[in-house]
């Protein structure tokens, strides 16, 4: 079966609210806006646009699989703050990994489960502040056993070993000193629940989630299943 194109109205919609958090982007006039349009307008039209038609792709499919309807989102201001404050975030990074929980915000802020709007403000506003690595490392310790399952790789089987080691199977080729700066600055942010990588522990602790409180629930923002329901 073809795939259909978004709807107009879902399309327009996304459009407006993406431009109109897009127009609040401040920059210089003179020679430095003629700069501005000549190198960076370009690039950022090109985020902007791939943001616009991600963002109404998955309303599309929010709409048909939890029943939300596009004309009740239109005049929801949780739905409208996601979206703006998600897409300027998005449209600062090029990483597909970043703009994914970005977008996957989007989605789970209208969903029966969501957190309150305050918090979503909250999980998009530090969202906005991690890189790649930090996604990786929290989604791999919000739930070890679970994330090499679903990474189709065998979870380590042994009785001792350090959290660094599960992050060398994860991701081989990692270089040590930058994996072990992240992970302190998520211990330092409150989103993690361990200070070193390099703490030795049985396996049933290797096992265990190490993200805090705030970490779980910003990892659960931002991913959804909507492509696998």
């Amino acid at each position: 079966m073809s795939r259909q194109p978004p709807k107009s109205s879902t399309r327009d919609m996304v459009h407006t609210v993406v431009k109109a958090g897009l127009s609040a982007i401040p920059y210089a006039g003179g020679p430095a806006a003629e700069l501005f349009q000549l190198a960076i307008i370009p690039p950022l039209q090109k985020r902007q646009r791939e943001w616009m038609e991600d963002i109404a792709e998955r309303m599309e499919k929010l709409e048909a699989k939890e029943g939300i309807s596009m004309e009740d989102l239109r005049d929801n201001p949780v739905f409208i703050d996601a979206v703006l404050t998600a897409g300027q975030a998005a449209v600062r990074t090029s990483n597909n990994e970043k703009r994914e929980a970005l977008r996957n915000a989007v989605v789970n802020s209208v969903l029966k489960n969501a957190p309150p709007p305050e918090l979503q403000q909250l999980y998009l506003s530090i969202l906005d502040t991690l890189s790649p690595w930090h996604l990786r490392l929290l989604l791999l310790f919000r739930d070890p056993v679970g994330w090499f399952k679903r990474a189709g790789k065998p979870f380590p089987n042994v009785s001792m070993g350090s959290l660094r080691a599960l992050v060398t199977q994860a991701f081989p080729g990692t270089r040590e000193v930058e994996v072990q700066d992240v992970w302190r600055d998520l211990h330092a942010r409150g989103l993690v629940n361990t200070q070193e990588l390099g703490l030795t522990m049985t396996g049933s602790g290797l096992m265990s989630g190490r993200t805090t409180s705030l970490g779980t629930h910003i990892v659960d923002f931002t991913i959804n299943d909507l492509d696998d329901a």
